[in-house]
């Protein structure tokens, strides 16, 4: 068996400058260009520290780990520093993330199509496809949704009777494709399966696992998916309603000129959320101060 997993930005060891891909990743570069100065860069930087199942932390990697072990698979990550490493090798602590607005993002990593770019240039898709196709057994990818939509274009060109792949999201194109081998999972199963929001794919997999003296078959695999998503579970989260920057403003300055004011940014989110709004954390502290000084309370 195989299991697909991705790496995590958490990573054990001592981060060198050579390590970073920020460091290489210059305003005005082509992603061609920094991938050859981050290639270059590695291979001057210090040997590497630690095993792939020893470097990565958190509670996504503890349940790909706990998968791997249970089910006596061999495993790949999709990185974006390296392309698709073998579990086995050994890597050194680096930075390098699909995700955007970090310090160590790919170039261009707020689009689709410059994220697919980079992992081309990683030589990731070619690593993927050979990987699945020598598999010895089933595939199973638990990979987080960004992960997904960057490799699901070769996901695409692996057999379908091999390939497993569960998450809370998948392009149209690959559930077509995998047919009933794609498991939708949602959040009202991160209470039933006593994990958190990082871990669900990786545990749910193990979950599957666990229900067959095999270590893992489709009828368990339907079984679960069908139980779950059968029980009437109170949402992890509530669902509440997008404001505007307009909006949250005047609610907080509503709030601060109330008999009962909240004491703090973190009481006053509190509070709105309970009201049934949405607004990230950080965008509502800055707006929170923002106010504050505007009302000469700062």
């Amino acid at each position: 068996m195989l299991v697909i997993a991705s790496c995590t930005q958490s990573k054990r060891g001592r981060l060198q400058d050579a390590c970073r891909l920020g460091h290489y990743n210059a305003p005005g570069l082509t992603a061609e260009a920094v991938h050859r100065e981050w290639t270059s860069g590695l291979a001057r930087s210090d040997p590497p520290e630690r095993p792939v199942l020893r470097l990565y932390k958190g509670a996504y990697w503890s349940a790909v780990v706990e998968l791997v072990n249970h089910l006596g698979a061999e495993l790949r990550v999709t990185s974006a520093g390296f392309g698709l490493v073998d579990g086995r090798s050994s890597l050194p602590t680096y930075s390098a993330t699909f995700s955007s607005g970090h310090a160590d993002s790919v170039p261009g990593a707020r689009a689709a199509r410059e994220r697919r770019n980079w992992w081309r240039l990683l030589d990731g898709p070619a690593q993927l496809i050979d990987s699945v196709e020598r598999a010895d057994g089933e595939v199973i990818a638990v990979l987080p949704k960004r992960y997904l939509r960057v490799t699901a274009p070769d996901l695409l060109r692996c057999p379908a009777q091999k390939l497993w792949v569960l998450g809370t999201s998948c392009p149209e194109d690959l559930r077509r494709h995998l047919g009933h081998r794609w498991l939708q999972l949602n959040g009202h199963m991160i209470r039933a399966l006593q994990t958190n929001v990082s871990a669900l794919i990786p545990a749910a997999a193990l979950h599957i696992g666990r229900a067959t003296r095999e270590g893992w078959s489709a009828d368990a695999a339907g079984r679960f998916i069908s139980d779950l998503a059968s029980e009437n579970l109170k949402p992890i989260y509530p669902s509440r309603r997008q404001q505007s920057s307009h909006r949250i403003l005047a609610w907080v300055e509503s709030a601060l000129v109330a008999a009962d004011p909240p004491m703090s940014a973190s009481a006053a989110l509190r509070r709105f959320r309970g009201q049934g709004f949405a607004c990230e954390q950080k965008r509502f502290h800055r707006i929170y101060r923002q106010v504050l000084t505007a009302l000469g309370k700062e």
